[in-house]
C-alpha cells in the first residue's frame, strides 16, 4: 500500500514539471485535487489495514491486563503477613547485598533500576537531588527501596528462569553444562538412577535420558529440584566468576598476553 501512496506522488511530480507552463491554473489545481484525493484514500486504506494487524496485539495486552486484575482481586493483598513482616529482614539483607558488589555489578544494578524508575515516570537521582521537594522525597525513597526489594527479590526466580532456559536450548553449550551438573546433584540427592547401559549409549540418547529425568524430578519433587537448580545456579556463576577473574589479572599486567581460550584454540 505505500508502494501505492510512493507511485501516486511521483505521478504528481511528473505531471507538475512536464504539464505545459501556458496550461490554465484551472487544469493544474484540477489535476492536483486529483492526485491528493487518490492519495488520501490510498493512506486512508493503508491505515485501516495496518490496524488489522494491531487489533490482535491490544487484545492480548487486554487479556494480560484482565488476568492481573483478577489475580489481584484473588490475592487478599492485605493480610499476606508473610511478606510483610519480611520486609525489614528483607531490607537489611538487601543493604547488605548491595554493600557486597562488585563496581561493575554494582552499575549494572543501579541503571536496571534506574530503568524500572523511569518507567514509573521519576528518575533514581532525584533521591539525591537537593531540588527535590522535602515533602515529596520521603515517597521518592520509597518507591525507589521498593523497586530496589522487587529487583533483588526476583534473584528467587533464577531458578525456573534456568531451567525454561534449559528447556528452551538444551543443546547450547551453557545448557548442556547446567544439565550435566543438575543431573548430577539429583543422582547425589537420590532422585535418579542411572542405567547401567548408560555408558554404551549414544550422545542422543544420554541427552534424552538427562532431559526425561530432569523433568521427572521437576514434576515429581518440585521443592527439592528447585533447591538443586540454584546450587547449580550459584556454582556455575562462582565458576564464571573465576574464569573472568584470571583474565582480567592478565589482561592488566600485560594486554598482548593471550588468554588461555585463545591458547586452546
Amino acid at each position: 500500500m505505500m508502494l501505492i501512496i510512493t507511485i501516486l506522488l511521483i505521478m504528481f511530480g511528473i505531471i507538475w514539471y512536464l504539464e505545459p507552463k501556458w496550461a490554465s491554473q484551472e487544469s493544474r489545481d484540477k489535476a492536483t485535487t486529483t492526485i491528493t484525493s487518490n492519495t488520501k484514500e490510498a493512506y486512508s486504506k493503508s491505515k485501516g489495514w495496518l490496524g488489522q494487524f494491531r487489533l490482535p496485539f491490544r487484545k492480548d495486552k487486554d487479556e494480560v491486563a484482565a488476568q492481573f486484575k483478577q489475580w489481584l482481586g484473588q490475592s487478599d493483598l492485605a493480610h499476606r503477613s508473610q511478606l510483610y513482616n519480611q520486609l525489614s529482614v528483607d531490607a537489611s539483607e538487601f543493604a547488605a547485598w548491595v554493600d557486597g558488589l562488585s563496581d561493575a555489578e554494582l552499575n549494572k544494578f543501579v541503571a536496571d533500576l534506574s530503568t524500572i524508575c523511569r518507567t514509573q515516570d521519576f528518575e533514581l537521582t532525584w533521591l539525591v537531588d537537593p531540588k527535590t521537594p522535602d515533602n515529596l522525597k520521603r515517597a521518592v525513597e520509597d518507591a525507589v527501596i521498593l523497586h530496589g526489594l522487587a529487583a533483588w527479590k526476583a534473584r528467587d526466580i533464577q531458578p525456573l528462569l534456568a531451567y525454561k532456559a534449559w528447556q528452551a536450548a538444551p543443546n547450547k553449550p551453557e545448557n548442556r553444562a547446567f544439565a550435566q551438573k543438575l543431573y548430577n546433584k539429583l543422582a547425589e540427592a537420590g532422585l535418579v538412577t542411572t542405567p547401567s547401559n548408560l555408558v554404551l549409549a549414544t550422545d542422543k540418547e544420554r541427552q534424552e535420558h538427562v532431559a526425561l529425568t530432569i523433568d521427572t524430578a521437576a514434576a515429581e519433587k518440585e521443592a527439592t529440584f528447585l533447591a538443586l537448580v540454584q546450587e547449580v545456579v550459584n556454582e556455575l556463576e562462582i565458576e564464571k566468576n573465576e574464569v573472568k577473574a584470571p583474565e582480567t589479572a592478565a589482561s592488566a599486567v600485560d594486554p598482548s598476553t593471550p588468554k588461555a581460550a585463545e591458547i586452546a584454540a
